[in-house]
């Protein structure tokens, strides 16, 4: 009996750790199914948080990833003005190519809007005043660049646009020491007032400018003025000068019997110049030579009156005396253009008188002689100022404009000025000498 119930209990044990052990071992199968479960989930949300991250990422992110896009935005942008601006210093609009147009092709073409003076319906001018066109009959006869009259405003486009308007070549702001040696070094001058300056030149013919105003503060160009005229463009579009030195010296101790220097002195050495024995007649004359390409004719007229000019210096000094005289000479051209040159010759006899003598030529002539009559200065105008000068007798005047007509070297022009030299009938030489510059007579040109 006891025996049975042992057996019973021992049996009856075994099912229920059996039972237990069974349970126990369902839930480690559940519970790692849930894990599993779990793991995938946990996966697969990873994978949708991914894409999903494409979309949208953290707030942070998201800001930062703005900011950069932002960020190489502006710098393409940047770039593009960056191009931009230096595009614009490549692409100057020069005005004076514009100038044959009337104005309202003018504004189309350079995109620069003008308006009209209320009061002076010749003159147009921009919204901030700083460019300036003349005009007559609606056709342009003059440019201006202002930046005095609104320095502000002009201050401003240079910084703003490195001011892409350009006149002859030249833009506000530009230094005036840069212009003389590149634009303008071939250029002829004449002074105003204070730092105001006046050229004209072949290169600015060409672009139909006869004279160019330039205002700088010492440093810096300030304005720039130019009236323009088609016909000088059009008359000097062909024309290229080509100036050469060259060198005339002679010695001898008889002056009708002088004999040319095979090796002349490139400047005249100063032991010939101050002595009061002179043994021997020295000449020394320095003058231009010019030749125009495609111009035989032309080049051959102009040489030939600069010539005579060299003949008249020396006519006039040794071969007027039998004594032995040292003649140093050396020329300055006064102005020119595609029209007219005006030279003069600066002559030193024994290094104490200063003559002057004077060569016109007309280019637009075929490069023969210019008179008075061809710079539009009639025989009337120069009676006047001979007799408004008060320093010449009245004869002299007379005999004067006797010659009108024929004097090509009793006259030198400058940009702005006119500079007549009337002879004293009782005086041999017909050179006019620093004496004579009391009794010229000058004025302004119009």
């Amino acid at each position: 009996m006891n025996k049975k119930c042992f057996i019973a209990g021992f049996v009856l044990l075994f099912l229920i750790v059996s039972a237990v052990i069974l349970f126990y071992s369902r839930r480690s199968d559940q519970n790692e199914e849930g894990i599993s479960e779990l793991q995938t989930m946990e996966t697969e949300e990873s994978v949708r948080g991914d894409e999903q991250g494409e979309k949208s990422e953290s707030p942070d992110k998201e800001f930062e990833k703005e900011k950069s896009y932002s960020e190489s935005v502006n710098d393409e942008v940047q770039i593009e003005e960056t191009e931009k601006e230096e595009g614009a210093e490549k692409e100057e609009i020069e005005l004076m190519d514009y100038a044959e147009l009337d104005i309202e092709e003018f504004m189309k073409e350079t995109g620069i809007h003008l308006f009209q003076d209320k009061e002076e319906q010749t003159i147009w001018a921009t919204d901030d005043d700083v460019i300036w066109v003349y005009t007559d009959g609606g056709k342009i006869v003059g440019l201006e660049v202002d930046g005095i009259l609104c320095e502000e405003k002009a201050e401003e486009l240079i910084k703003k646009e490195g001011y892409p308007y350009t006149l002859a070549g030249i833009s506000l702001n530009d230094e005036i020491s840069y212009i003389k040696e590149t634009v303008l070094r071939d250029a002829c001058h004449d002074e105003g007032m204070l730092h105001e300056e006046f050229y004209s030149s072949l290169y600015l013919s060409k672009l139909g400018i006869e004279t160019l105003q330039v205002i700088h503060d010492g440093d810096k160009i300030r304005m720039l003025s130019a009236g323009f005229d088609q016909s000088l463009k059009d008359n000097s579009e062909h024309l290229e000068y080509i100036w050469t030195d060259r060198i005339r010296h002679k010695e001898g101790t008889k002056n009708d019997k002088l004999e040319a220097v095979q090796e002349p002195y490139a400047h005249m050495p100063g032991g010939y110049q101050g002595s009061e024995n002179i043994e021997k007649t020295v000449v020394w004359i320095k003058y231009p030579t010019l030749e125009i390409p495609g111009e035989p004719e032309m080049t051959e007229n102009a040489n030939a009156v600069i010539r005579e000019a060299i003949k008249k210096i020396e006519d006039n000094t040794y071969k007027k005396t039998d004594k032995n005289i040292v003649v140093t000479a050396d020329y300055k051209i006064n102005y020119i253009s595609g029209e007219f040159i005006s030279i003069s010759f600066d002559v030193y006899v024994d290094e104490e008188t200063v003559k002057w003598q004077s060569c016109n030529i007309n280019i637009s002539r075929n490069g023969e002689k210019a008179y008075l009559a061809d710079w539009g200065i009639t025989k009337e105008k120069v009676a006047k100022e001979c007799f408004l000068s008060e320093e010449l007798d009245e004869e002299d005047v007379e005999e004067y404009l006797k010659n009108y007509d024929t004097n090509w070297d009793k006259y030198t022009m400058f940009i702005r000025r006119c500079v007549v030299f009337v002879k004293d009938p009782d005086q041999e030489s017909e050179l006019c000498a620093s004496k004579d510059w009391e009794r010229s007579v000058r004025w302004y040109r119009e």
